[in-house]
């Protein structure tokens, strides 16, 4: 099994046989802050706060993930890890939505996507893609992972007015090259009001590291 994981974890990233070079690093991207809006950032986190919805965001590293996953599902299994010493193969973030209006919220993450200054478009990655994944690689998904499903924002979902709803947002890794990206939520409610969420990310500039 663990042979086959580590094939399909190949497929993924797209890499060559054994000793070509691997995959470039993804870039790192930090909050980008430059630019007005109602969003307000508490740390790494985005937040958009209103009298009828609270939404945050922020990206979670491997290890965070993980406690994530474990926390909602009891299991320490992560789909979405990348073999050991290789650089992440998914970008993955934390979203916590909270309805404090009258109105019942729609959730599709559909409507939840990366875009990038390179026009590149992401939506979330879920069990079911990682199933078409296993396929196309000759395996079978291990059902261990089907039980990780409640965590990962896949399915649309109800967010009842009181109600809170908090998952995964899984994107594959963006372009090495890219300088930018936007995560762009779009909720609605049962009376066709939107919600509208956009967080900005850019790579830094050399000075905030000291270089």
């Amino acid at each position: 099994m663990l042979s086959g994981c580590l094939l399909v974890l190949a497929l993924l990233a797209g890499s060559g046989p054994a000793g070509a070079t691997p995959p470039p690093p993804p870039p790192v991207l930090v909050p980008d802050t430059s630019q007005p809006g109602p969003l307000v950032l508490r740390g790494q986190t985005w937040a958009l706060e209103t009298d009828e919805v609270t939404i945050h965001l922020r990206l979670v590293d491997d290890a965070e993930r993980l406690n994530f996953i474990g926390h909602v599902t009891g299991l320490a299994i992560d789909p979405f890890d990348a073999p050991y010493d290789e650089p992440p193969r998914f970008l993955s973030y934390l979203v916590h939505i909270e309805n404090r209006g009258k109105e019942a919220l729609e959730f599709n993450p559909v409507n939840s996507w990366l875009t990038t200054n390179r026009k590149q478009i992401l939506y979330p990655v879920g069990l079911t893609d990682l199933l078409s994944m296993y396929h196309e690689g000759g395996l079978e998904l291990p059902e261990a992972y089907e039980r990780v499903g409640p965590a990962v924002l896949e399915q649309a979902r109800t967010v009842e007015a009181g109600k809170t709803l908090a998952g995964l947002l899984v994107y594959h890794v963006v372009d090495a090259r890219t300088k930018s990206y936007q995560i762009d939520i779009e909720l609605t409610r049962t009376n066709g009001k939107a919600v509208l969420f956009a967080a900005r990310y850019r790579r830094p500039p050399k000075n905030e590291h000291g270089s």
